[in-house]
């Protein structure tokens, strides 16, 4: 997978949050295949998770023909203990180590011998990542493991606004990472990885300049056909599209016709203002639908045939109603989620964005993997 203006010479896929609610069994299993038959020419450098039960379950679908490729813990590590690194050892996992407290134990203790891992330094975004003040310990530290023959596999930092270059926060950022960069790559092995770049940051790599300093790019939503939004795109891609890899879809399960007046759903929230037909769809908060959607006005759609109908009256666990287009009938399917259907418009009606949306699916809504 290639998306415009991202340089990275090698990519590490996130599945975490079961793969953006789209199933990491699944998405791991994929991946492996399409680095099976790339052979030497796959730019696949591992999978990326956020906790230890993730990393698991990653490393158990992917078995044997997986062994060889790296499964990175971007947070379920700290903070660093015995039991991590038990589990780390046990499971062939990569930890990543975002604290100078947790790097000063995990060397102390000699973990940097038995593990492979990787170090995060917070440039600006303030949630975890070793402070940059500490760069030069760091430095003295790696450069006495080098002289042994030991080198992390990967530094990184994370960018909080991915999608413009030019803000303030990111421009302090990318000189924050500049420095990190010049003053680790010197002494690091050539197979250790810099990387920075999201999927947002990587619709617009030229800009950020990550092909001068990453050799790593980290798609999260957009491996799974999610864009930046239109204004994004338009401005910087060039118009090239990806198309979603879900669809989440609700049954039409009843229809009900409604005279002016009648009111829809718990509090009566919406009052017909003529006659009209609804449509009743066997799916609700419960499945990961936001109950914002049935505020009025929220502008969520539920699109059934070449119609896009709004949603009425509030969100109920199991249930949802909808403006019914014509030539609907019961057995007829809502599109939720998909090609046709603007996720980004879907997330504003609940005042949210995709990840939520996508990563709020619950286990009683089936997968139907093709």
């Amino acid at each position: 997978m290639l998306l415009p203006g991202a340089t990275g010479a090698c990519l590490l896929p996130m599945v975490k949050a079961d793969a953006y609610g789209h199933g990491a069994r699944w998405a791991a299993l994929g991946l492996l295949e399409l680095h099976r038959r790339a052979g030497r020419s796959s730019a696949l450098a591992g999978l990326g998770v956020a906790t230890l039960f993730e990393a698991i379950e990653v490393r158990e679908a992917i078995g044997v023909r997986g062994r060889a490729l790296p499964v990175v813990v971007f947070s379920g590590t700290l903070p660093w203990n015995e039991a991590s690194g038990t589990a780390c050892l046990r499971h062939d996992l990569t930890p990543v180590i975002s604290t100078i407290e947790d790097w000063r134990k995990f060397k102390r203790e000699g973990w940097v011998k038995t593990l492979r891992f990787e170090l995060k330094f917070n440039t600006g975004m303030n949630r975890l990542g070793i402070s940059m003040q500490h760069l030069q310990e760091v430095r003295r530290d790696l450069a006495a493991l080098a002289s042994r023959g030991i080198h992390p596999a990967g530094i990184f930092s994370h960018l909080a606004m991915g999608e413009d270059p030019r803000a303030e926060l990111s421009l302090r950022q990318m000189g924050a990472f500049r420095a990190l960069h010049a003053a680790l790559k010197p002494i690091v092995a050539d197979s250790t990885d810099f990387h920075l770049g999201n999927s947002a940051a990587l619709w617009q790599g030229s800009e950020w300049g990550l092909n001068r300093l990453t050799t790593r790019a980290r798609p999260g939503l957009s491996l799974y056909g999610i864009e930046p939004r239109e204004a994004v795109i338009r401005r910087r891609a060039s118009g090239r599209r990806l198309k979603p890899v879900m669809e989440l879809l609700a049954p039409v399960v009843a229809l009900q016709q409604l005279r002016s007046g009648d009111q829809v759903g718990y509090g009566g929230r919406f009052v017909a203002p003529r006659s009209m037909k609804v449509a009743i769809l066997g799916m609700g908060y419960a499945d990961g639908l936001p109950r914002l959607w049935g505020m009025e006005g929220s502008g969520a759609v539920a699109r059934i045939g070449s119609h896009d109908c709004p949603w009425l009256g509030a969100v109920s666990m199991d249930l949802s109603v909808v403006r019914a287009s014509a030539g609907v009938r019961t057995g007829s399917q809502a599109k939720i989620l998909g090609t046709g259907v603007d996720i980004w418009r879907q997330a504003d009606a609940a005042g949210t964005i995709p990840y939520e949306l996508l990563t709020s699916l619950s286990a009683r809504v089936q997968r139907i993997y093709g």
